[in-house]
């Protein structure tokens, strides 16, 4: 289990980095040019972007592995995919936060409770998507891959 959730804190250390990251870098190389929001928002499609891609990638590997049936069959790439971006959609919420809180200057002396209502409401089916997703799906995933490599065993 401590490997797990080594995965999904590397996880989460690593969009958070990779967000900051990108965000010096342009910082530095078009913070003239550019303003915090605007580099925000980039920052925040180019970390979303290396994570679809990996997603695509992933996605590939697993299903053209599987030979016969994709709902019984298993690849070791699951779980551990699973677990590394499994907090990926609280850090996209998080950064969209930022971002958006930067946009709004009016809101930025009103309440967080106001301000998160606001963001919320600004997109409700993105925010319904990454606050349900996760504690949906992640668990999902890994209890039935656990199941599928129980059954594998027993049938051994």
């Amino acid at each position: 289990m401590e490997l797990h959730l080594g995965k999904l804190c590397l996880g989460c250390f690593y969009f958070v980095c990779l967000f900051h990251l990108i965000t010096y870098v342009l910082n530095k190389s078009y913070g003239h040019v550019l303003n915090q929001h605007q580099i925000y928002t980039i920052a925040i499609r180019a970390v979303s972007t290396i994570q679809a891609v990996a997603a695509v990638i992933s996605g590939y590997i697993i299903v053209s592995s599987i030979n016969k049936d994709i709902i019984t069959e298993t690849h070791w790439l699951t779980n551990p995919y699973t677990w590394f971006n499994g907090l990926y959609f609280y850090y996209d919420t998080w950064a969209m936060y930022k971002a958006f809180r930067l946009s709004k200057n009016g809101l930025q002396c009103k309440s967080t409770y106001h301000t998160i209502l606001s963001f919320i409401r600004n997109d409700i089916a993105m925010m319904l998507h990454h606050i349900l997703f996760p504690p949906i799906f992640f668990p999902l995933i890994v209890v039935s891959h656990l199941l599928v490599f129980i059954k594998c065993i027993k049938l051994k």
